[in-house]
């Protein structure tokens, strides 16, 4: 068994160059070239399932870059028509969705014209109709707040374990 081993052992320390495409090779990967077919082995029947495999795999990345494609559209499609339905005067100004985020309260929206697109023209605060006069107090103060251009603004960094960093002004 030792005799076999130094064999393998010494072929492994051979080396060639591949004359068609000058490659460097051990004489331990080679396959001789023999005009007639060899005996399919374990290992070709597994080489050959492996790239069946690879190759179903890239087709389903394939498929699924495609169907993530297609869903982008239909939901963009989807925002803005909803974006139409939820307020006339977005569809109006052409407002892309991807530019409004939601607040909720009492500032429902914010709208970003032009973000997307790299060209910020405006920053719009959206709100409906105040239900009750406390509402209608402080969307008062804000608009007041938002005239009067006691603003400031900060850029407020949140990391992934909810610590947030406040990043200093230039």
């Amino acid at each position: 068994m030792i005799g076999l081993a130094a064999y393998f052992d010494a072929i492994a320390q051979l080396a060639g160059i591949c004359p068609d495409c000058g490659a460097i090779f051990r004489a331990s990967d080679a396959r001789p070239f023999v005009p007639a077919q060899h005996k399919r082995t374990v290992i070709d029947r597994l080489d050959a399932q492996e790239r069946r495999i690879a190759d179903a795999l890239a087709d389903l990345d394939a498929l699924e870059q495609e169907l993530r494609s297609q869903a982008r559209a239909r939901g963009f499609s989807r925002a803005q028509k909803r974006l139409r339905k939820i307020d006339r005067a977005f569809a109006a100004s052409k407002v892309d969705p991807h530019d409004v985020k939601v607040l909720g309260h009492p500032i429902e929206y914010v709208a970003f014209d032009g973000m997307t697109k790299g060209q910020l023209r405006s920053v719009r605060f959206c709100a409906g109709s105040p239900a009750v006069k406390a509402q209608e107090h402080v969307l008062t103060s804000i608009e007041a707040t938002l005239a009067s251009g006691n603003v400031e603004f900060g850029i407020v960094r949140v990391k992934a374990d909810g610590r947030c960093h406040l990043e200093p002004q230039v």
